[in-house]
């Protein structure tokens, strides 16, 4: 996917990176994609739609299995290691292990969040878009 997703309306113009949306509160974001889908006569506008709306399955699918990869490569290599045990070079390693193991199962299960909660408020924009039309 191209880099930047482009939002225009009149005089406002916003150019967004697809993997930052997350960042947005949830409110300012489906406000950003009812702008651009209410102005969709525009190129920018509906080039940033058919963008989305080929990005977001596949973002969703690859941040998906790279959490359950990590899920299982995490029930496979994390061992318990008891409090009061004698730290040696095997436990210090293992203890090591353990913690990459978790922070990356946290950090993929986050990524397919935020796809998750793009593809979220992109939905509640178009239903709104649709009510809009089907009203207006």
């Amino acid at each position: 996917m191209d880099n930047t997703i482009l939002i225009r309306e009149a005089t406002f113009q916003a150019e967004l990176l697809p993997d930052q949306l997350a960042r947005l509160p949830s409110r300012q974001l489906v406000r950003l994609f009812v702008i651009m889908l209410l102005n969709s006569y525009l190129e920018e506008n509906n080039t940033s739609i058919k963008k989305l709306t080929d990005w977001l399955p596949e973002a969703l699918s690859i941040t998906k299995a790279k959490w359950e990869q990590a899920n299982r490569e995490y029930e496979k290599g994390w061992r318990k290691i008891g409090e009061l045990c004698l730290i040696t070079p095997e436990i210090q390693a293992q203890k090591d292990l353990n913690r990459q193991l978790t922070s990356t199962v946290r950090r993929t299960r986050d990524c397919y969040k935020d796809i998750q909660k793009i593809q979220k408020c992109f939905n509640e924009a178009q239903n709104y878009h649709k009510r809009r039309n089907n009203h207006g």
